[in-house]
């Protein structure tokens, strides 16, 4: 073929079935993007990954990965999430942001996780790289800045919140209340101080002292004594595990008897309250049953929680609340995980920010599932008071859309 026959009708004819061809291949290579399973999906199974303290200063709260493991159990024991079974690949990370990060890149990148579960400030490390990734990450328990970070969503509620509805109650019925804060000190400290000034309101002025220590540190009793020291009569506890038990020992031990507000994902009957004795003015807000509270003893829900940890997570501790809540969690999760019969990030991320309100056999009674404001999906509080080994409701269920 000669140059000069490439001209005239002959030459666009073979443009256009170049183009053509060009157009199909393209076509294709889009069609098979779009149409291939996002990452730890396929037909039958979807990958969850999981990087959790089961070593390290907060090591009490691995429990919550076995509880959301015996309910994935259970889950795949009954035919999975709209037929895929729930593939869950966990990692130690010691409460360390460094090794979470390094835990979330090998979960992702090795053991292509659709989405991975985690605990705590650290995971506050690797929002950018979830971001960056198109994975969501849920915390178990409370981060924030939605805006920013869209694919961040949190099971807890926000502890602004908790903090604003416990210094509120406080403002109003503790007679010239004199504020103090005792908390670990990363993010937590900053919002439980952020909700208390707001809680208080015109009382603001009232709060008067805020100390902080690192989440090892077990003896406090040097911090309680200086808030004792200047008047304290209304104190916030946001500690955990063996810190939280010596703090409230210690609080007995001296006699101090002020009106205590106790971090509400540390306040467990079994493994906290049981080790330290009965107190006259001890609150928290809830939103969890605690399965070691009596007055859950005949609760169906309870009881099919405890009867699949014993089946499912043998050596997990059905009345620990902590095993409860990861428990609770994985059922938020599979819940906006149904809604959807074909996952992806953006899909999942519609499901959870819509969810109409859906019922938690687990929260406290007139406390449902939502979707809602800063990825939370959970939006309700009860105070209750601890007394004579049970929690009893003050007042009625507070709703948080702000």
């Amino acid at each position: 073929m000669t140059a000069s026959s490439l001209r005239g009708p002959r030459a666009l004819a073979l443009m256009l079935a170049l183009l053509a061809a060009v157009l199909a291949v393209a076509a294709s290579s889009a069609t098979a993007v779009t149409d291939a399973p996002p990452r730890g999906i396929s037909k039958n199974q979807i990958i969850i990954g999981g990087s959790f303290p089961f070593s390290g200063p907060l090591a009490v709260y691995g429990a919550l990965s076995e509880g959301a493991k015996a309910y994935f159990g259970w889950v795949n024991a009954h035919g999975g999430v709209n037929g895929r079974k729930i593939k869950y690949v966990t990692l130690d990370d010691g409460y360390d942001p460094s090794r979470l990060a390094s835990n979330a890149r090998n979960l992702i990148e090795q053991q292509n996780a659709f989405l991975l579960l985690d605990f705590g400030g650290p995971a506050n490390a690797i929002r950018d790289y979830m971001q960056q990734v198109n994975t969501i990450q849920m915390n178990m328990s409370g981060l924030h800045d939605e805006a920013r970070y869209t694919l961040t969503k949190s099971w807890w509620p926000d502890i602004r919140w908790e903090a604003g509805i416990e210094a509120a109650w406080a403002a109003k019925n503790v007679s010239n209340p004199k504020v103090g804060l005792l908390a670990i000190n990363n993010d937590l400290a900053l919002d439980f101080a952020a909700g208390i000034n707001r809680g208080l309101g015109s009382k603001k002025s009232q709060f008067v002292s805020t100390l902080t220590v690192s989440p090892a540190q077990v003896d406090v009793s040097s911090q309680l004594n200086r808030l004792r020291a200047e008047g304290v009569n209304t104190l916030f506890v946001g500690l955990t595990g063996a810190t939280m038990v010596g703090a409230l020992k210690y609080i007995r031990q001296t006699g101090w008897k002020p009106t205590i507000f106790v971090y509400s994902a540390a306040l467990a009957l079994r493994g906290i309250l049981d080790q330290v004795g009965e107190f006259e003015n001890l609150y928290s807000a809830m939103w969890l049953k605690d399965p070691a509270d009596p007055r859950w003893a005949k609760n169906a829900g309870v009881n099919t929680y405890k009867a699949n940890v014993a089946k499912y997570s043998p050596d997990a501790d059905p009345n620990s609340i902590f095993v409860e809540n990861g428990y609770a969690g994985a059922v938020a999760l599979v819940t906006v995980l149904k809604q959807v019969k074909n996952p992806t990030t953006a899909s999942v991320v519609k499901a959870w920010n819509t969810l109409a309100p859906t019922v938690n056999p687990l929260l406290m009674p007139n406390i449902k599932l939502s979707g809602g404001p800063q990825g939370r999906i959970v939006h309700q509080y009860q105070v209750v008071n601890y007394a004579n080994g049970t929690y009893k409701s003050v007042g009625k269920v507070v709703t948080i859309r702000r």
